[in-house]
């Protein structure tokens, strides 16, 4: 290990010993603690908050499907599911409830959630029409 004497600036080779003494002015090393300094490019902290914010904005832009207010979505499958107004068999209901989010999956990848109030009704006539092929 090659450290710098406190006393008088020289570098020291040494092995670990109990008594460690500078080479050149034969002052000991005890007592003193010494570290050994990296000098990062970036410091680990800045480089965890970058992954934290890159992760972050790949996930919204590329990973994660684009989706509708969970209310609208809500209220939605809950319209069709329920629209017979009649009663159902629980099994029924469940099948009703997987053609409904068949639908609604098939839909949004047509529809983006800013054009369906300007095309409310061609959305509407999208989403049944899927519902029939599911």
């Amino acid at each position: 290990m090659i450290i710098e004497c406190p006393e008088c600036k020289t570098n020291n080779d040494i092995e670990f010993a109990k008594h460690v003494c500078c080479h050149q002015c034969k002052k000991s090393f005890e007592g003193h603690f010494f570290k050994k300094f990296k000098k990062p490019l970036l410091s680990a902290g800045s480089a965890l908050f970058l992954g934290i914010i890159g992760t972050y904005k790949l996930d919204k832009e590329f990973i994660e499907e684009p989706r509708y207010p969970l209310e609208f979505e809500y209220e939605l499958i809950d319209l069709c599911v329920n629209s017979s107004n009649r009663k159902i068999t629980h099994s029924w209901h469940r099948d009703k409830a997987d053609i409904c989010l068949c639908a609604l999956k098939a839909t949004t990848e047509t529809f983006d959630y800013r054009d369906i109030r300007e095309r409310e009704s061609k959305f509407m006539s999208d989403f049944y029409a899927n519902a029939r092929k599911c």
